[in-house]
């Protein structure tokens, strides 16, 4: 239940991110990776490889600061002009 509550949570920020403001996705994806990190001690699953919780924080980190990164540049190029 708990992984359940965790995945609609990241959903309704996602969501509320994409009719709002994309740094709720930003915000999403950074919280995602710190629950990757903690994920194994809240859930069992053993389906899952051992390495999978490290590479999706590693991506959800990576697609955070991406994004960040062009919603930085997006609003600087919009102010230059």
């Amino acid at each position: 239940m708990l992984e359940l509550a965790g995945m609609f949570a990241f959903m309704g920020v996602a969501a509320l991110g994409f009719k709002r403001n994309l740094w709720f996705v930003v915000a999403a994806l950074f919280m995602h990776g710190i629950f990757d990190v903690f994920h194994g001690h809240w859930v069992s699953n053993p389906g899952v490889p051992i390495w999978w919780p490290v590479f999706c924080l590693s991506y959800d980190f990576a697609a955070a600061v991406y994004l960040s990164w062009l919603l930085r540049r997006s609003r600087v190029a919009v102010n230059a002009r």
